[in-house]
């Protein structure tokens, strides 16, 4: 998103922080401000990173009216669920920890049950670790969730592994709702398979559309997941596990309040009576059918403003089933508009009112709209400053491109060659391996980290280097962006850490686990 330090313990930051204390009242009405934290119009989709999605003023109100007095919580999540069930037409349900904590807990629910002896062991388990199945056109960054309860994940390419797979005795499959229907082994192809073995199917349906009755379960799946902060704009923080009885009760009792492996996803009160209201609440309104209006009208706004403008071109994509979000497309001629999409973004980023872009969908000279998180009347202003931003880089006021930039200037250091490079993170070290290859300033090669390999890319600048690689890793690729110098034969500098699926192409997926130190020697 955008250039940031954490924790950086500037004493500047201390005093201002300090001088806050005399004025605190500020912190009750405006704590963005009062913190120093620039807020910003949101056109990016539901990423954790932004705040998901703004809770509806039912869920504030309900969430407000459960935070005054106590009951017991295994009380209140056996009424939640039931009239969540009810709701969604599914046999039980429970408010978890998002839907990285339905994965976490279903896992355990599958591997430990009730048995307490299995459930106090959790993460270990008696003899070999349990498997859970991902088709291997469905890998996903999420799969962590799974491990952490102790599980290994296994990959099936078509029916004949999934069978041999189900053979050696997993306890769970898990699919993506956002991609199960095209794939080689989608819910109705397997269900008749995994149930004729016992084993259940879970759906990761996180941000998608709720409907009644759930779409998932009436085709066979076991337990599915969605996300209560996004589509259903409940609390960010929550997720919502639906599906068989024994499986979902289990899945409670492996979490908090009971002293048991999921202690560490605590759920409160707030919470779960939030979630409860923003369900109640997207049933009631017919709230699907209520957003994807809106939306549509905004983006219908944004295309009228920006398509105006010579060599700029808005298009509204329709998202297909089994999403129902679309967006706008914006592209422009690269002779008339010399900026990139990831200098576009921190341009809009940078200014003011501050308007944060996605990272999802762009192309070589386009960028996406989401209009699933933008109010009223922000419309005309995102389009307007996109076309200002435009405008800027045809007369010369924003950065020129990288391109221009060391096509103007002769390069004189040579990195071609191998090097042994050694990657200093906040706690402990890393050594990797740098095999490139040079013409010119444009550098490419290979890039050997610790547990896997990729390629890698970029140039040299003078002195300055900046390489890009993308290493396949656990059904996600681990994105790493070395930036440096060379001085005296040793390439040095800092390198940002993320990871990332070929279509999260910007940087706050790529360097979402923020920066490294790192040096470089020939070998």
């Amino acid at each position: 998103m955008t250039e940031h330090r954490m924790f950086d313990g500037d004493p500047n930051h201390s005093t201002a922080l300090a001088a806050r204390i005399d004025s605190s009242a500020g912190l009750y009405d405006h704590p963005y401000a009062w913190l120093g934290v620039r807020t910003f119009i949101n056109c990016t989709g539901f990423r954790a990173a932004t705040g998901n999605s703004i809770m509806n003023p039912a869920t504030l109100r309900a969430m407000e009216a459960a935070a005054g007095t106590f009951v017991n919580l295994n009380e209140l999540m056996d009424a939640a669920g039931r009239y969540l069930a009810y709701l969604t037409g599914a046999p039980s349900a429970i408010v978890t920890t998002g839907s990285a904590g339905s994965l976490t807990l279903a896992a355990a629910a599958c591997a430990a049950g009730n048995d307490p002896e299995k459930m106090l062991m959790l993460p270990e388990h008696e003899g070999k670790r349990p498997t859970v199945i991902v088709p291997a056109d469905q890998r996903f960054a999420y799969e962590q969730s799974l491990r952490v309860a102790g599980c290994e994940i296994a990959t099936a390419t078509d029916k004949q592994q999934l069978v041999a797979r189900l053979d050696s005795g997993a306890i769970l499959v898990c699919l993506i709702g956002r991609s199960e229907e095209k794939s080689e082994l989608s819910l109705d192809r397997i269900s008749p398979i995994c149930h004729r073995y016992g084993v259940p199917i879970l759906v990761d349906a996180a941000a998608l559309p709720l409907r009644r009755p759930d779409p998932w379960v009436k085709r066979g799946a076991n337990l599915v997941t969605y996300s209560g902060g996004k589509m259903l704009r409940g609390p960010h923080s929550t997720g919502l596990l639906l599906g068989d009885r024994n499986l979902v009760q289990a899945a409670w009792l492996n979490g908090a309040p009971q002293q048991s492996f999921g202690r560490a996803l605590k759920v409160s009160k707030e919470e779960i009576v939030g979630l409860v209201s923003a369900v109640s609440t997207w049933f009631e309104e017919d709230s699907e059918q209520s957003l994807v209006r809106d939306w549509v009208k905004r983006l219908e706004e944004m295309q009228r403003i920006i398509e105006v403008q010579p060599g700029v071109a808005a298009r509204i994509v329709q998202v297909g089933a089994p999403d129902i979000v679309s967006y706008l497309n914006v592209s422009w001629k690269a002779s008339a508009y010399p900026i990139s999409p990831d200098q576009l973004r921190r341009a809009m980023a940078k200014g003011s009112p501050r308007v944060i872009l996605d990272d999802i969908n762009v192309g070589d000279h386009s960028i996406a709209v989401y209009p699933i998180n933008m109010r009223d009347g922000q419309g005309q202003v995102v389009a307007d400053r996109l076309l200002q931003t435009l405008r800027d880089a045809a007369t010369g006021s924003s950065e020129k491109s990288g391109e221009d930039q060391r096509a103007s200037q002769p390069n004189s250091y040579q990195v071609h060659g191998n090097w042994r490079l050694t990657a200093e993170f906040l706690v402990g070290r890393a050594e990797h391996r740098l095999e490139l290859h040079q013409q010119g300033s444009e550098i490419n090669g290979l890039h050997t980290a610790p547990s896997s390999c990729g390629r890698i890319e970029g140039f040299i600048d003078e002195d300055e280097i900046s390489l890009r690689s993308a290493l396949p890793f656990m059904g996600t690729a681990l994105h790493y962006h070395f930036r440096g110098t060379l001085r005296n034969g040793t390439l040095m500098g800092t390198v940002a850490l993320g990871c990332a699926r070929p279509e999260h192409d910007g940087e706050s997926f790529k360097s979402q686990f923020g920066e490294a130190d790192w040096h470089a020697e020939r070998i």
